[in-house]
């Protein structure tokens, strides 16, 4: 399997479950077009252990998204660029709702 973890910070004002509701709508989507296999739940980020040690991030939610292979993620990242109204709106609903700053990084099972 290929997976990206999303880092990221609400904007202020906007609540944790107006933002899964936003990202469960493009989950659906997404996998309706057999775009993902899947994304897991939204976790909280917790500074307060020795075990995080990214002194250079300050993001406070994350999520991981599980594509069958790297060829489906890439087709998932050229799908959401090419825009058509209706991802673009469905993507936008889960992006609007983040802070500028957020980080993406891609792995693949060894």
């Amino acid at each position: 399997m290929f997976h990206m973890l999303s880092c990221f910070t609400l904007k202020d004002g906007v609540q944790i479950d107006e933002f899964k509701e936003a990202l469960d709508a493009f989950t659906e989507h997404m996998r309706d077009q057999t775009l993902i296999a899947s994304i897991g739940p939204i976790g909280r980020r917790r500074r307060d252990t020795p075990m995080d040690t990214d002194d250079a991030r300050d993001h406070a939610l994350f999520f991981v998204t599980h594509f069958d292979d790297r060829s489906q993620c890439d087709s998932a990242y050229s799908y959401i660029l090419a825009a058509d109204q209706q991802v673009a709106k469905i993507h936008y609903a889960v992006m609007g709702k983040v802070k500028s700053d957020a980080v993406f990084i891609c792995w693949e099972d060894a």
